[in-house]
């Protein structure tokens, strides 16, 4: 069975979530390879958005084991779903699928979320399932000449020639 927990800004969560640490950052210790500086950005970032309630990180267990993690952004401006995790051993077998109903389910719009180039093929039959339409590409957004799959199903950063996106049609 798949449980998940939602850790937000409250006292008991901050507590729980101290406990975890060490294994989210071990889950995300291979994610610099798609995104460089990441754990700097979720040390500097994340961690801090979870203490001012901005962001917060959903997690989804089985048997006491982390499956999968996702970090959400709730901005005055932005909603995003930053980053979207499935641990290897539990791919293909719909946590993925429960993971995204459980963020969608934070929001009261559809988020925003990012692919990388490298890791589309995993994710864009979640994300056509779950109504993210189609993507715009930014060139260069996280690495050198590398293209980012931006699902922005509310428009919120329109595509123009100074951001580097580029409509899929």
């Amino acid at each position: 069975m798949i449980t998940f927990k939602t850790y937000k800004s409250n006292s008991t969560d901050l507590q729980q979530l101290g406990l975890i640490m060490p294994c989210i950052r071990q889950h995300f210790c291979s994610l610099d390879v798609y995104y460089p500086g990441f754990q700097a950005w979720f040390e500097g970032k994340v961690l801090p958005g979870i203490h001012s309630g901005e962001r917060s990180i959903l997690t989804a267990y089985h048997k006491n084991k982390i499956a999968g993690i996702s970090v959400l952004k709730k901005g005055k401006i932005e909603n995003k779903i930053c980053t979207f995790y499935v641990d290897v051993n539990y791919r293909r077998n719909g946590i993925g699928d429960l993971m995204m109903k459980h963020c969608l389910d934070e929001f009261n719009s559809m988020p925003l979320i990012t692919v990388s180039e490298e890791l589309i093929d995993r994710y864009s039959g979640l994300l056509s399932r779950f109504g993210f339409g189609v993507p715009f590409v930014w060139l260069s957004a996280y690495r050198d000449s590398v293209p980012e799959y931006v699902f922005d199903p509310n428009r919120v950063i329109m595509p123009n020639k100074k951001n580097g996106y580029h409509c899929m049609t």
